[in-house]
């Protein structure tokens, strides 16, 4: 049995797949090659812009033709695919930022790059990195351990900027620069940017930066 986690989800990327065959296998055709494609759940329209997950499989229907190995592929980009989803719902709690940091940090211990699910189950993150990362954990017996394998597999979504922190984040990146301000300083360096963000919010609200439309400029210049 394996192990239950938090992000249960991303263990069973490294399972064989022996059960596909009873599990939907969201696999189409597409010149000649098995792609995995899965409408987003209603409830997480208002977090993922995209209507559809798309993925090629990399297997060629001639190759095979019933499916089978495309079906392992399939449910490999699945368990990513959920555990995504997973990770989008969790980016709202207070402690999303602090496990990002956590993942990212033993990703570098391990001397790899961390990369975020959805960019492994994106078409153009490479089949063979993919299939490296896999090697890895069952390798070095990592399966029973979630932060080696959220590490590996990006098991965390990067947390979900919202406009209120933004100044706390841009003055963090600027440290360096401000090193050496005086309070007077670094009171006239702050205070314009916090009052432009306080004057953005209280014309559109408090949002995901990545929310922002055009829609919330043109407002915001039609309110100055």
């Amino acid at each position: 049995m394996y192990p239950v986690f938090r992000h249960s989800a991303i263990f069973r990327v490294t399972k064989r797949v022996t059960d596909a065959i009873e599990m939907a296998d969201y696999l189409t055709r597409k010149d000649g090659i098995w792609i995995y494609v899965r409408r987003l759940p209603p409830g997480l329209i208002a977090l993922e812009r995209r209507k559809f997950v798309k993925q090629s499989t990399g297997i060629r229907i001639a190759d095979d033709p019933r499916k089978i190995r495309a079906r392992q592929a399939a449910a490999r980009i699945n368990a990513f695919t959920e555990d995504y989803w997973r990770s989008l719902i969790d980016g709202a709690s207070p402690q999303s930022k602090q496990r990002y940091e956590a993942a990212r940090h033993k990703a570098r211990l391990m001397r790899l790059p961390y990369v975020p699910a959805e960019q492994m189950a994106d078409t153009h993150f490479p089949l063979d990195e993919l299939l490296s990362r896999l090697s890895l954990i069952e390798r070095k017996q990592l399966i029973d351990s979630e932060p080696e394998v959220t590490a590996v597999l990006g098991g965390e979504a990067p947390p979900q900027l919202m406009l209120v922190e933004l100044f706390s984040e841009f003055k963090a990146i600027s440290e360096l620069s401000l090193k050496g301000l005086s309070p007077d300083q670094l009171k006239k360096w702050s205070n314009p940017k916090k009052r432009a963000l306080d004057n953005l919010i209280s014309v559109v609200g408090d949002k995901q930066l990545a929310d922002l439309s055009r829609e919330d400029a043109i407002l915001f210049l039609l309110k100055k």
